[in-house]
């Protein structure tokens, strides 16, 4: 899913039908990763649109700090999405070290 679906679509050969098999199986898993949210939240709503929005989230997170190498904490990285999705999933859910 995420980075490596999207780095197979790039940097793989001009084929087509590969491109097409890849943009389905992101779908097919963000639209699952949001159901799941919804679920959890006890709500309803378009379940690719949040899976893709958590995803990219997450996507876009680990390749700041892990791909770019940029001076920050991984871990407060980290922390902070959790409290994000959290908050999302109305759990009051704290992140490691109750900072909020």
């Amino acid at each position: 899913h995420g980075a490596f679906l999207l780095s197979a679509e790039q940097a793989g050969p001009d084929a087509p039908d590969l491109a097409a098999r890849i943009r389905d199986l992101q779908l097919s898993s963000t639209r699952k990763l949001g159901r799941e949210l919804h679920r959890r939240r006890g709500t309803l709503g378009d379940d690719g649109a949040v899976g893709l929005s958590v995803t990219a989230l997450l996507d876009q997170s680990w390749f700041l700090c892990s791909g770019m190498r940029l001076p920050i904490e991984r871990e407060r990285v980290v922390a902070s999405a959790v409290e994000l999705l959290a908050a999302y999933l109305g759990s009051g859910v704290r992140p490691p070290g109750g900072r909020t």
